[in-house]
């Protein structure tokens, strides 16, 4: 049963109001440790506490940025750290978690395609062995600046700002030759001498496989990560030193399907050589066609606008993309990435990518035009609601379901602090199909970026949801003939549930029709863990099971409560023009209120969206009004009276 939907118009606005508040103290802002975005800041960038302003808003736990090479030593010998100590600083002053690339190469240290010296020994000893009182060999320039970058930013290091970085991503997209032009042989050379030198400097860092474009290649003619495998597998050294990384990074785009694929096939990949990775996302995303610096001009030109969306796409794939992979087993996923930036494009072009959740501001270096400059697209509100909904939450479990190739459905299990919740994300892939969801509660809420929020109460034990219809993309994906295809917008279904329900693996279904699971998700996968890492080695060697993998754990301090408002009273009788007063008890601070009023008992009506706690309202003589009030905080944690109740009244005489 639908009880009270807010508009689409207004949601799309209070989030834009929420978007566009003061920056508030930072302990107010829940970081989602499941969730990052690229380029919050990074060398060069101006406007920097407006762009933490709305990493914060939208929920962010972590920065990603790379750390150049060739920026940093211009000339042999000489290191110039300054633009990247601030932005150590800044993250750490902001409470967020930087996720540090590795790469470039000044033109003197090169040796044709790959670092000179890259295959002499890692250690001034002559070995690639950790253990002892060591420096690294003169002779590996690879080596020399990996250990000046980490003993500068690991925590109390000279560059840490008080925080300092504890994940060190090996290079970029190794496996595309725009960025690694070195053998497969030379990356796990690479990654193996950075694996060493960092573990030397701080055992506690966390040592990044360097992100994958290609991770789900449909033939299997190009796996670069099996290949990388492979020649680590020769390595003597590989069960002593964790295989030389600690984490799997994977780069996924545009087909929310891929980020799926892309994390079981690396899990399976792994698995045939006896290991076992968290596996992090650290590249997602759509660019829109339909906003500027997109190719706004090619609405009559599907295939100019070739791996793109709309804005309401890109705020569907936001929640597709994420919760797919979240319930394949990633741990973490960033989104590609906070502004527009230059979109992959020199400044001064005409138009480019355009992936930002959030439009350039007047004055950027590129695409600074927009009529509205830095405010919000649609994918920011969509970003916020995953980081409000599960960005900090424990999975205990997860499947996802393909409903006949209708529509999907992924189901969570999770819990916060004594909380347990149950949250299903459901979207159509055809059409605008009906599905049915088992009730484990009384009631659910359901919120949509794209179509707002409403309540739910089961009939015979199903909630009944009639999904958006879906939007696809114009033109094929890559030059396999596989369909880009970004479905309808997704509803978020919460249930609170009942002790012992956590674990139930209930599935949705068309009516009348069995759930046919697409992965079975059963395996616990935990909440990633911040705590030191530890260095024992595994015993796995190439062929043997992968060692099942402990649920790691997060332990948060911070109490997400909803605020919850309230009216003051009213007298019975009040002329024409009359005060009204609102508020809420929060303890993280409301950030806006949406008032409402009914008139002789007819249909509730927003009567306006404001950071205010009072205001006038005018009526006319001979009716009852009626008043209710929602509350959103800055965590964006809405108040929990979905259905609108009169909280104060009056007659105008």
């Amino acid at each position: 049963m639908l009880l009270q939907r807010l508009p689409r118009g207004l949601a799309v606005g209070i989030a834009a109001l929420l978007l566009s508040l003061p920056l508030a103290a930072q302990s107010d802002y829940p970081r989602a440790v499941r969730l990052g975005i690229a380029f919050i800041n990074a060398p060069g960038v101006t406007n920097t506490e407006t762009r933490y302003r709305n990493a914060l808003l939208v929920g962010a736990g972590w920065n990603r940025l790379p750390l150049y090479w060739n920026e940093v030593e211009r000339q042999p010998g000489f290191y110039d750290w300054g633009a990247y100590d601030r932005v150590v600083a800044d993250d750490a002053r902001h409470g967020l978690r930087t996720n540090l690339i590795l790469l470039g190469i000044p033109s003197f240290r090169r040796d044709g395609n790959v670092p000179a010296g890259l295959y002499a020994p890692t250690f001034s000893d002559g070995s690639d062995a950790l253990g002892g009182s060591k420096s690294p060999h003169p002779s590996n320039a690879w080596a020399n600046f990996v250990y000046a970058a980490v003993l500068r930013y690991k925590p109390a290091g000279i560059g840490s700002g008080g925080g300092g970085v504890r994940v060190w991503e090996v290079w970029n997209e190794p496996d595309l030759g725009m960025f690694w032009s070195g053998t497969v042989q030379d990356y796990a050379r690479l990654l193996k001498v950075a694996y060493l030198v960092i573990k030397y400097v701080d055992p506690d860092a966390r040592v990044m496989f360097g992100g994958l474009a290609d991770g789900d290649p449909p033939t299997g003619a190009r796996d670069y990560l099996n290949s990388t495998l492979l020649w680590i597998g020769q390595d003597s050294g590989r069960v002593a030193n964790h295989w030389y990384f600690d984490i799997l990074a994977l780069h996924t785009y545009t087909n929310p399907l891929r980020s799926r694929r892309a994390v079981e096939r690396a899990r399976e990949t792994m698995g045939r050589f006896g290991i076992d990775r968290p596996i992090w996302l650290t590249e997602t995303g759509l660019s829109v066609w339909d906003d500027y610096p997109g190719p706004t001009w090619t609405s009559g030109a599907p295939a100019d606008r070739s791996l793109r969306g709309t804005q309401r796409q890109q705020a569907a794939y936001v929640i597709q993309s994420t919760v797919l992979a979240w319930a394949a087993g990633a741990e973490v996923v960033f989104w590609h990435q906070l502004y527009d930036d230059c979109g992959n494009q020199a400044p001064g072009a005409e138009a480019g990518d355009a992936h930002g959740l959030f439009r350039n501001e007047s004055g950027a270096a590129c695409f600074g035009a927009h009529p509205q400059p830095g405010s919000p697209r649609l994918a920011a509100g969509a970003f916020l609601t995953l980081a409000q909904l599960l960005g900090r939450e424990t999975i205990f479990t997860s499947v996802i379901t393909n409903l006949n190739g209708e529509a999907f459905s992924v189901t969570f299990d999770t819990g916060i602090l004594s909380a347990s919740k149950r949250i299903t994300v459901a979207w159509s892939r055809r059409g605008r199909p009906r599905i049915e969801v088992p009730a484990s509660a009384l009631g659910a809420v359901v919120t949509s970026p794209n179509e707002g929020v409403f309540s739910l109460t089961p009939v015979n034990g199903w909630y009944t949801l009639d999904l958006p219809d879906v939007g696809a993309l114009d033109t094929p994906f890559g030059s396999t003939g596989e369909v880009a295809y970004v479905g309808g917008s997704p509803y978020l279904m919460v249930e609170v549930l009942p002790p012992g329900v956590v674990g139930a693996q209930l599935r949705a279904r068309l009516p009348g029709q069995p759930a046919e699971p697409l992965y079975p998700g059963s395996e616990p996968i935990g909440t990633p863990t911040l705590a030191p890492t530890a260095t024992t080695a595994p015993t796995a060697t190439i062929g043997a099971a992968p060692t099942p993998r402990p649920i790691p754990t997060f332990d948060t301090t911070l109490v997400l409560a909803p605020p919850v408002p309230f009216i003051g009273a009213l007298p019975a009788i009040s002329p024409a023009a009359f005060g009204l007063s609102w508020g809420a008890y929060d303890p993280i601070s409301v950030a806006a209120y949406l008032v409402w009023v009914r008139v002789d008992g007819g249909d509730w009506s927003p009567w306006q969206t404001t950071t205010a706690t009072e205001g006038v309202y005018t009526g006319e003589a001979g009716r009852v009004y009626e008043f209710a009030v929602w509350a959103v905080n800055r965590a964006g944690g809405w108040s929990q009276n979905v259905e609108l109740v009169p909280m104060a009244s009056t007659r105008v005489e």
